[in-house]
Order: C-alpha cells, then structure tokens, then sequence
C-alpha cells in the first residue's frame, strides 16, 4: 500500500509540474548593447567594406529557434552630401543561424556593409525581432568612413 501510495505522489507531484510549465507563456526577449556590436575594420577607409559582428543575450523563458529571430537594422543618419546609398545600408534583416536557448547568447556575424557613395559619419539602429516584434531596444553604432 505504501508503494502504490509513494507512486501515486510522485505521479501527481510530476502531473502537476508538467501542467504548471504548460501553463505559463513562452515570453521571448533580448539584451545587448554596443559594446557587443564590433565594426571591422573600425574606421573603414573611404571604398572599404565594413563588417559588423553582433552578440545577443535571449533573455526570454524560451529558446530561440533557428531562422526565426531576426537582427535588424537601418541607416538613421548621414553626411549631408550622401544622396543615394546601396540597399544593403538603408536597411536589412540577418537570421540567427543556431537554436539559442534561455540565458545564452547568439552571434550574428559577417553583414559585410558596402562602401557609401559618400566618406563621413554614418549612424545605424540595430534590434532583435520575431515575427516583426522588437524582442530589444534599439541599439546605436556609428560607422565613420574616411
């Protein structure tokens, strides 16, 4: 009796856990700031590309699935002179490339930034999305063509 008893607790005690964690929402959020977005080569020379490389904390209760979080970005400032910019500066969207699970970060790496049609200041916002959702605020990176 004490046997089937013990196993019935650990049934239900399981049961119950099960359905509690069913229960609550999946909340997807991200963290990073600009000390984790680096610029390759830092001030590009006026003709060179730039790299950036960008580390993101999921900060949410849920893992990230491959492909369905994006980085965003967009061009939000340039030298007055600048009248006509390669797509790839406007804006863009890059894909993680691997699962990311809770409290781990995620790389994205190698969005290769042509070079204006104008050397200066440029200034980009960049985020973390889902589904067109911000997951993050938008962060501040400043690339200074010469």
């Amino acid at each position: 009796f004490i046997m089937k008893l013990k196993l019935f607790f650990i049934c239900f005690i399981t049961g119950f856990l099960f359905a509690t964690a069913k229960a609550q929402p999946c909340k997807l959020t991200a963290e990073f700031t600009s000390s984790d977005i680096s610029v390759s080569p830092k001030d590009p020379d006026f003709r060179d590309k730039a790299v950036v490389n960008v580390d993101v904390k999921n900060t949410g209760t849920c893992g990230w699935e491959k492909g369905k979080i994006k980085l965003e970005w967009e061009l939000t400032g340039s030298p007055s002179k600048a009248k006509s910019f390669p797509k790839e500066l406007l804006s863009g969207m890059k894909d993680v490339k691997a699962v990311v699970l809770p409290g781990k970060e995620g790389s994205f790496q190698t969005i290769d930034f042509p070079w204006p049609e104008y050397p200066g200041l440029y200034t980009f916002n960049f985020w973390i999305s889902y589904n067109g959702n911000d997951l993050s605020r938008k962060v501040k990176v400043e690339i200074n063509w010469d």
